[in-house]
């Protein structure tokens, strides 16, 4: 079988892909149930995701995988081992769109025959470009019109914001 992971330790990959977004114009999240139907419209925004592998000394058997959600200021700790994924409780609650996810793209994996190195971990970052969230109050607190140009100007990837306090 061919490791995942990079050969030599304390060396990394670094991947970075991202899908168009979408607005759900009608059917919630139900549509992710195969009975229920929904609209969806593709739109311009973009969520990325960026994969680091990175294999260090064994530690034990597991995959360590690390999520992080810099817009929320969120970070999911997990291990992956015999086909079953458990989260750190002392990090960041569940979310079960991250984990199921997970589960499926490392259950694809495996049956393709992928087998993860001693020692690997995994860290991924997901972002979204700022035009998919609400940036009102960020115009708003720079004083800016509530027009695309004036999106388009603010740094990228901003911190969601949280109680009418700009984040940077």
């Amino acid at each position: 079988a061919e490791y995942m992971g990079l050969e030599s330790m304390s060396t990394s990959k670094r991947t970075v892909v991202s899908a168009p977004g979408k607005v759900l114009i009608t059917g919630g999240y139900l549509v992710l149930e195969p009975e229920n139907t929904g609209l969806v419209c593709a739109v311009s925004a973009r969520f990325y995701s960026v994969v680091e592998t990175t294999v260090e000394a064994p530690r034990g058997g597991a995959l360590a995988i690390e999520v992080h959600s810099p817009q929320f200021d969120e970070l999911r700790v997990y291990e992956w081992a015999d086909a079953t994924l458990t989260r750190d409780p002392s990090s960041a609650a569940e979310n079960a769109f991250i984990e199921t996810a997970l589960v499926y793209a490392l259950l694809v994996a495996e049956a393709g025959g992928a087998v993860f190195a001693p020692g690997t971990r995994l860290r991924i970052e997901l972002v979204g470009d700022n035009d998919y969230y609400s940036q009102r109050s960020q115009l708003v607190a720079r004083g800016l019109p509530l027009t695309g140009a004036a999106l388009a100007s603010l740094p990228p990837f901003l911190k969601l914001n949280h109680g009418g306090e700009l984040l940077k």
